[in-house]
């Protein structure tokens, strides 16, 4: 099950047409700026999630696919949600990031929505490499880092 543990963000904006599952893995090769965020990423627990170009020049972040779930097992949702109306929606499918803002040295001011614990985060985020992208999500003044390696598009 997807433990973000960090950041905030939440609130299902992005529509499945505006995530389109055409991310190619990421080329070692090649050269990436702090703002290449786009993408399949996984999570340090191996859920994966694809980062996508949403609404205004920002990035959202969809949860797409996870190994946590057994086949077969009913699909986790979105249970710990302090809204009552949103805890049935299914984990898969749920944006976890949102709103942030382009800035040259990466992405700031957004949001990370953990549904393991029902929290939202601000946050920033940055590519670093072809293999690494490092989140900060911060509760007041209590912050925690997460790197996410290359994922792949669930097949």
């Amino acid at each position: 099950m997807l433990t973000l543990s960090i950041i905030p963000l939440a609130a299902a904006l992005a529509t499945a047409a505006s995530d389109p599952i055409t991310a190619a893995p990421p080329d070692p090769t090649a050269s990436y700026g702090p703002t290449d965020v786009e993408g399949y990423w996984r999570t340090d627990d191996g859920d994966t999630v694809h980062v996508y170009p949403c609404g205004d020049e920002s990035m959202c972040g969809r949860v797409v696919a996870s190994p946590n779930i057994a086949p077969g097992a009913p699909m986790p949702t979105d249970e710990n949600n302090p809204n009552p109306a949103l805890r049935d929606r299914p984990v898969i499918g749920l944006v976890i990031i949102e709103g942030f803002e382009k800035t040259p040295s990466g992405w700031r001011r957004g949001a990370i929505y953990d549904p393991f614990n029902g929290k939202t985060y601000r946050s920033a985020m940055i590519r670093i490499g072809a293999d690494r992208l490092k989140l900060q999500g911060c509760i007041g003044p209590f912050c925690r880092k997460l790197i996410w390696t290359p994922g792949e598009a669930p097949g």
